[in-house]
């Protein structure tokens, strides 16, 4: 998901309308393994560049970056509007809050997030 998919119907009722990768999975599986990576840098949250699966959690992280750019009227990864090394998302925080995850690992992630966004 991301804010050029949701659009406003009749009494700002919301719609979302390009459902990407979810066309490819069953209401009854819990996630999708892709080979590609797939979706819009900054808007899909960094474990997919590992793991390359897409769980209903993933949407959620979605979510919450449209929100936040609701909220602050800026696009995650806009260099114009967060220099070359802000993000939405303040991944220096991510790693301080991610207790128990292997920290070398989470930086590869991170490093070939912000080398796809920049």
């Amino acid at each position: 998901m991301k804010s050029s998919n949701v659009l406003l119907a009749n009494e700002m009722e919301s719609r979302v309308l390009d459902f990407g990768m979810t066309r490819l999975i069953s209401a009854l599986d819990t996630h999708l393994s892709v080979s590609t990576l797939a979706g819009t840098p900054g808007y899909v949250p960094l474990e997919y560049y590992q793991s390359f699966r897409c769980t209903a959690k993933g949407d959620v992280y979605s979510f919450g970056v449209v929100m936040l750019e609701l909220l602050n009227g800026k696009r995650p990864g806009d260099k114009e509007d967060f220099g070359k090394e802000m993000e939405v998302i303040n991944t220096d925080l991510l790693l301080e809050t991610q207790g128990g995850t292997n920290e070398a690992e989470l930086k590869e992630v991170i490093d070939t997030y912000r080398q796809l966004i920049l």
